[in-house]
Parts: C-alpha cells; sequence; structure tokens
C-alpha cells in the first residue's frame, strides 16, 4: 500500500474532511506530508512541520480541527492516535501543533475560540 492510499478527502457537511478508506491501528501512519510547498508563514491550508516551517500538502490542507482529535503530526507524519475504522475522519488539534493560527475561528466541537491564545507565542 503506498502513502496516501488510507484517506480520502470529501465533503462532510458544508466542508472538506479527510477520511480512513481502510480501518487503522493507533501508532500508524496515516498520510505523509509533502514538502514540495514550504514555507516560514503560517496560511489557513498549510501543517506547521517544525518551529517555522509550513507544508502545503494536497491532503493535509483538508485535515479539520478536533479537541478530541484521532491523528497527531510528527514532522511529516500524520500518526493515528486511536484505532480508526473506515469512513472515520482524520482531525489533528490545531493549537497543540501550530504556533500561529492564520485565521482564527470558533471550534465546532466545543465553541472555544481556536487561535487566539497561539497569537501571542
Amino acid at each position: 500500500m503506498q502513502v496516501g492510499d488510507l484517506v480520502t478527502v470529501r465533503m462532510s457537511g458544508d466542508m472538506h474532511g479527510v477520511f480512513m478508506v481502510e480501518d487503522c491501528k493507533s501508532g500508524l501512519l496515516v498520510h505523509e506530508l509533502s514538502c514540495e510547498e514550504a514555507t516560514d508563514m503560517s496560511t489557513k491550508t498549510s501543517i506547521e512541520i517544525c518551529e517555522s516551517l509550513h507544508v502545503e500538502d494536497r491532503i493535509g490542507r483538508y485535515i479539520n480541527h478536533d479537541c478530541d482529535p484521532t491523528c497527531k503530526i510528527q514532522g511529516y507524519k500524520v500518526i493515528a492516535l486511536k484505532n480508526m475504522l473506515a469512513g472515520d475522519e482524520v482531525t489533528f488539534d490545531y493549537e497543540e501543533n501550530e504556533t500561529t493560527i492564520s485565521s482564527p475561528f470558533v471550534c465546532r466541537c466545543c465553541g472555544k475560540p481556536i487561535g487566539k491564545k497561539n497569537e501571542s507565542r
């Protein structure tokens, strides 16, 4: 199986999301982020790999935030934090990963502002 075969991008309600196409056990690689487009600035769709390095990935740009995420970002890897079934959404906690969130928003799962606290880091 090639990297990226475990996930697909599709609409979920009024927004895009990334979803599992096969079952996956906790700790496994779900997706490897591309380093083709890298920048030192945060954008609405970038993912922070390490301090001052953000990547734009064709699948990663659609991974949504969740306060109880199914995955975490470790360098260029999206790693499952829990067992997931085909159809489960791939999410990560933006506040755990991003130093600066370029487009703060209100969390859909808990209603708290996301990105406000990180702006002062």
